[in-house]
């Protein structure tokens, strides 16, 4: 994928993310094993980085980043290309998964698919996930965007029944 395409796909992904999912909190509500169950998740600007598998030089602000995405300032300079693929299979998927919260269709614990990977919760569809990691005792935050099934990478999915949102108070 050539570079010029990466911050397209960047710039046009980072406006949709402040669209539908900067500054808002989620509840998930799903089907457990014997009753409902829920989680909350929260979105944040300094979180649209680890959805874009692009990797910053050291030192830079994952804020900044999203905020150059998002004015169109980010230049090919700032931004590195992951040498596994990853960065390509999240870009593909990247302006969809902004829309996560109208099309996950599932959750699951993550069953460590992937030796490199640290996450908790999955939620998601049969073609691409986000994984979330919990902080601070209460919230989730995504930490990954995963070109996966949900099923092949949790231990058990749940449907989910509802996804209430709202905004952060700043």
């Amino acid at each position: 994928m050539k570079i010029e395409k990466i911050i397209s796909i960047l710039r046009t992904s980072a406006k949709k993310y402040q669209e539908n999912l900067e500054n808002k909190n989620f509840l998930i509500i799903y089907e457990g094993d014997e009753q409902l169950e829920y989680i909350e998740v929260k979105f944040s600007g300094e979180n649209f980085l680890h959805l874009t598998g692009v990797q910053l030089e050291k030192g830079k602000s994952k804020k900044l980043f999203y905020y150059k995405c998002l004015n169109g300032k980010i230049s090919k300079n700032e931004i590195k290309i992951k040498t596994d693929g990853t960065t390509k299979l999240k870009l593909n998927i990247l302006e969809m998964m902004t829309n996560i919260s109208k099309t996950a269709r599932m959750i699951g614990k993550y069953n460590n698919w992937g030796d490199k990977l640290y996450t908790e919760f999955i939620i998601g569809t049969n073609y691409m996930s986000i994984g979330f990691i919990k902080v601070k005792d209460r919230f989730y935050v995504p930490n990954t965007a995963l070109n996966k099934n949900i099923k092949e990478i949790t231990e058990k999915t749940y449907h989910i029944i509802a996804i209430c949102s709202k905004k952060i108070n700043a």
